[in-house]
């Protein structure tokens, strides 16, 4: 596990080494769905410009962006990957435990995000993977 650990860091070292931000920094709507068995659940996530994000649950991490792949990686090892055009960014995620998942992001600048609400909420983890006790 510390192995894959140690090689995800380095590919996210290395991939921000040669990054551009261009016009990704910003709040996103952030969709995520661990199993991707349509049942997403909602947060938010704002990257930015130093390459870091936090999301709407108090998590944290770094980000980056080249040719259109945008890569954020949360400080327990979680990564999520994705393809950006335009306002959205839509990909999948995965941890060094095998959990693995699909997401989107919408811009919230641009409207559409605030109509996408009526999701199933029954995810029972957050978007970095954590187990969700009520």
């Amino acid at each position: 596990m510390i192995k894959n650990l140690v090689k995800i860091s380095v590919f996210v070292s290395v991939f921000s080494v040669t990054s551009t931000y261009g016009a990704t920094p910003g709040t996103y709507q952030y969709f995520y769905d661990w199993g991707c068995d349509g049942s997403y659940a909602q947060t938010t996530i704002t990257y930015n410009s130093n390459g870091t994000f936090t999301d709407g649950q108090s998590n944290s991490g770094n980000w980056s962006e080249r040719n259109q792949i945008v890569i954020h990686g949360y400080q327990n090892g979680v990564l999520y990957t994705g393809y950006h055009s335009g306002n959205v960014i839509v990909g999948v995620s995965g941890t060094t435990s095998n959990l693995s998942g699909c997401y989107y992001l919408v811009k919230t600048s641009n409207g559409f995000a605030t109509e996408l609400k009526s999701l199933d909420q029954s995810e029972k983890r957050d978007a970095a993977g954590l187990e969700i006790f009520e």
